[in-house]
Parts: C-alpha cells; sequence; structure tokens
C-alpha cells in the first residue's frame, strides 16, 4: 500500500493507496469530505481543506489539478500506474470485441 503525505491545516496528513486506487484518510473521514462539498458548491469558495481538495481531484480523476496542487514524485508513479492499467485494459477490451 502506498502512502502519501500532504499538508493541510498546517499539518501533514496521510492518505493510504490500496492496490485497487482506493483512497484511505487517516485524518479524516468521508462524512467530513461531503460536508465540505456541500459547503464549497454553496458558497463557489475553493476549500481550503488539502485533504477534500485531494479526494475531489482523485474522485474526478483530475490529474493536472492533482499535480498542480499536490506534485511529488511519488504521485507521478502512482498517476502512471492507473494510467497504464487503464491503457492496457482498454487495449484488452479492444481485442476481445
Amino acid at each position: 500500500m502506498k502512502t502519501l503525505e500532504i499538508n493541510c491545516s498546517g499539518e501533514k496528513h496521510k492518505i493510504k493507496l490500496s492496490p485497487k486506487g482506493k483512497l484511505i484518510f487517516l485524518n479524516h473521514n468521508i462524512k467530513e469530505f461531503k460536508s465540505e462539498e456541500i459547503l464549497e458548491s454553496v458558497s463557489g469558495e475553493k476549500s481550503p481543506n488539502n485533504c477534500y481538495r485531494f479526494w475531489k481531484f482523485w474522485k474526478e480523476w483530475n490529474v493536472e489539478n492533482l499535480l498542480n496542487e499536490f506534485y511529488s514524485q511519488e504521485l507521478i508513479k502512482i498517476i502512471d500506474k492507473i494510467e497504464i492499467t487503464k491503457i492496457k485494459r482498454y487495449i484488452k477490451e479492444g481485442k476481445d470485441k
């Protein structure tokens, strides 16, 4: 399991990534992120919670924002591995048709 550290609320927070791409936040829970999502949509302002922002970009698979805001060599490796897996799956599905 891969672990990333990001700055959130002035502290280092850890995010674990399962082999299947599931995010596990050690310092937050999904209910917090859902509340943050509502606040962000109502206020129209960008949330200051970096863990929420990482979760949101990951959920939307917004690679550009992930890399712009949370750049690290480890994140690049993770994204590359996922993209390669997606390409292989796409090629395999194309051959199966």
